[in-house]
């Protein structure tokens, strides 16, 4: 009996090697969706990450940062036990913040909302300002004015976790997303805290 001449048995060893590994094929291929899959959910923007505002930070004092709504240039921030204006004493059992800024809108009539954050937590620009008026400053675009934003905080959030890190965001609007704003970081526990801060009421700066 003649032997099988090899290239006779070479079709027959790829064929069953190919019965062999289509399971196998079969079940990477399945794993690779399964993984374009997960990474697409891990990756993909969800609704939040889609509508987050566009930062800018302003890194030092007395320098002009810029959004799309509006210019603002922080020139001040301060501590205080008390606030004065021409009809108003503020006293608290906390402590204030006081952050004074120049902005100007370069759009549309624009007014200054603020939160500032302290470890995950929002405080918004105090509503007893807002009841005076201390806070009415609507600029044009073009035009200068000054203000103060003011928070109103427990006294142990000034030395608590996070005061070193906290962060003053503003905005042209309340809800921000999708518009640009502008953080200021500020170490609370550096700040200089003073017993009384006579607030100037919001004006148009001249030139």
């Amino acid at each position: 009996m003649s032997e099988p001449s090899p290239s006779a048995e070479l079709p027959d060893t790829f064929e069953r090697a190919g019965r062999r590994l289509h399971p196998f094929v079969g079940v990477v291929v399945g794993l690779a969706f399964v993984v374009a899959a997960v990474a697409l959910t891990i990756f993909e923007p969800n609704d939040i990450q889609r509508e987050q505002p566009f930062v800018t930070t302003a890194t030092t004092l007395n320098k002009p940062f810029t959004t799309r709504e509006f210019n603002l240039a922080v020139t001040d921030a301060r501590l205080a036990d008390r606030l004065t204006s021409d009809e108003w004493v503020g006293t608290t059992d906390g402590t204030w913040l006081v952050v004074d800024v120049l902005f100007a809108a370069r759009i549309k009539s624009t007014n200054l909302s603020g939160t500032l954050t302290v470890n995950g937590v929002d405080y918004l620009s105090s509503q007893r300002i807002h009841d005076n008026g201390l806070d009415d400053a609507f600029s044009d675009p073009g035009l200068v004015w000054q203000r103060s934003m003011v928070f109103e905080l427990p006294t142990s959030v000034t030395h608590g976790a996070g005061a070193s890190e906290a962060v003053v965001q503003f905005a042209a609007h309340g809800d921000p997303r999708l518009d640009g704003v502008i953080d200021f970081p500020v170490d609370l526990t550096t700040l200089k805290k003073v017993s009384s801060i006579a607030l100037t009421a919001p004006g148009r700066v001249a030139g």
